[in-house]
């Protein structure tokens, strides 16, 4: 995976105004999580970490370099605007070179526009948890849909293990990623079906006044 330094800033203040201050700038507010040490808070340049982030999506490995320091690190959390869907706030993970972690991997799915759209594709988790060293981590992990089956699902047993050397995926061989069913068809009514509905309605309304009667 290649790696990415973009350059950060430490920053004091905290809280809502405070971030609000920052976003003016043009600079996303971030906190850096280190495993046994006191987290540091830190404001990114807008651009290029909005560009990391459409390429490497969130599990993408990057160097921090924090007023002069460099720090490696992976995204653990991002927040986005609900409508404008830009970055609000990131949750970095510090790493060390040697010591694993363990971190919920996106999954990228392949195949998924040859599926007829007779069949319902149904992602049940769009996540996986795993352990790996910082050198062996990747951006995603690739869930092949190409060949799945009516009602045969795509367990953790089905990923290519033999692309991610070094990485021990969390969860039972049979947890369900995905699955593949027909589509519920809906028919509309013909006209004969309308008269027929009709007539009956008549029928009814007949019966009941004459039981009236």
């Amino acid at each position: 995976m290649a790696q990415e330094v973009i350059k950060a800033y430490g920053r004091e203040e905290l809280g809502t105004s405070s971030a609000k201050k920052v976003r003016a700038k043009g600079l996303v507010p971030a906190v850096v999580y280190i495993p046994g040490e006191e987290s540091k808070n830190i404001a990114l340049d807008n651009g290029p970490i909005t560009k990391f982030v459409a390429h490497h999506g969130s599990g993408g490995k990057i160097i921090l370099d924090i007023d002069g320091q460099e720090e490696m690190a992976i995204i653990k959390n991002l927040q986005r605007a609900v409508v404008k869907d830009d970055i609000l706030h990131i949750e970095f993970l510090q790493l060390k070179s040697g010591e694993k972690i363990t971190f919920s991997s996106p999954i990228h799915f392949i195949g998924e526009e040859n599926i007829s759209r007779d069949f319902v594709l149904q992602k049940v988790v769009h996540e996986l948890e795993i352990e790996v060293l910082p050198k062996d981590l990747v951006d995603n992990i690739e869930v092949d849909l190409n060949g799945i089956a009516i009602d045969k699902a795509i367990t953790i047993a089905d990923i290519d293990k033999n692309k991610y050397p070094g990485i021990d995926f969390i969860g039972d061989d049979d947890m369900v990623i995905a699955s593949l069913s027909e589509a519920v068809k809906f028919e509309e009514p013909s006209d004969d079906d309308d008269e027929e509905a009709a007539a009956e309605v008549s029928t009814e309304e007949t019966t009941e006044a004459s039981e009236e009667e």
